[in-house]
């Protein structure tokens, strides 16, 4: 834990023949006071091996009105060789200057579907004879989380979704433990019946936590109802004839509109 102000533990001795220097840990808690102040502060002996912890978003100068902002640039050049970085969930990793790296780990396991990808921590695996060091990340998560899109242009109807939705899953090596969001796209016809709740309990079980998102689009071939005498044509071309209304907008009017002709549950 660390206080307002930089706190400097001693971790560890490297011994290089007649040379021994000392690891490091040093760090900070950044809150509305100290944002800003705190670089001018930092000082560290070059001839030790000096690690840095701080929490927030990098950035490459500071910012006065977020205290969770780091700026980079005010610690590059201060004898950092290793800057471990929290805040961000997603590992990272980029030289900070000549000598040192910055390092976000990221977090053990995503905890939603905004929290995609491979999780887990990353080593930092120092020498002690030599001084040098190394880093690597380490998958560690027993869950992880997907987003996946899904092309499901041309399909006429809800079991035809699910054909191109269960041909991608069987192929795409997602584990039981995993969470799967999938994320229907394309075009589709605007009478086309689809039901993503239906779609969503064909998977459930498949995996720890399923979630079906519709991100298609309509497609409307307006000639085919130019001279249609129904209700649903007149419904149409009225809808066609606003101006008012995006194309898209429109598309989305028409479906539920043929929805409530044909007495079907809107959505």
């Amino acid at each position: 834990m660390f206080g307002k102000e930089w706190i400097s533990y001693n971790a560890g001795i490297i011994n290089n023949g007649s040379i021994t220097k000392d690891i490091v840990i040093t760090g900070v808690e950044l809150d509305s006071d100290n944002a800003g102040k705190i670089y001018g502060s930092l000082s560290l002996n070059a001839g030790n091996f000096n690690i840095v912890v701080l929490h927030g978003q990098e950035a490459s100068h500071i910012s006065k009105n977020n205290a969770q902002i780091i700026s980079l640039k005010d610690l590059r050049n201060r004898g950092i060789d290793y800057l471990a970085l929290g805040h961000v969930h997603e590992y990272s990793s980029d030289r900070l200057d000549a000598r040192g790296v910055y390092c976000y780990p990221g977090c053990l396991e995503g905890r939603g579907f905004d929290e995609a990808g491979e999780h887990g921590f990353v080593v930092l695996d120092i020498d002690e004879t030599s001084g040098g060091y190394d880093t690597y990340f380490v998958p560690f998560a027993r869950r992880n989380v997907y987003v996946a899109q899904v092309d499901v242009t041309g399909c006429e109807n809800t079991f035809e979704i699910e054909k191109c939705v269960r041909r991608f899953l069987e192929i795409s090596g997602y584990t039981k433990e995993s969470l799967v969001k999938v994320e229907l796209t394309g075009a589709l016809d605007v009478e086309c019946e689809k039901n993503t709740d239906y779609l969503a309990k064909q998977f459930e079980q498949k995996f720890y936590a399923f979630k079906i998102k519709d991100n298609t689009i309509y497609n409307i071939d307006y000639m085919s109802y130019e001279h249609d005498m129904s209700l649903k044509g007149e419904y149409i071309r009225n809808v066609m004839a606003r101006n008012d209304i995006s194309e898209q907008d429109k598309a989305e009017i028409i479906r539920y509109g043929l929805q409530a002709l044909q007495g079907e549950e809107i959505g």
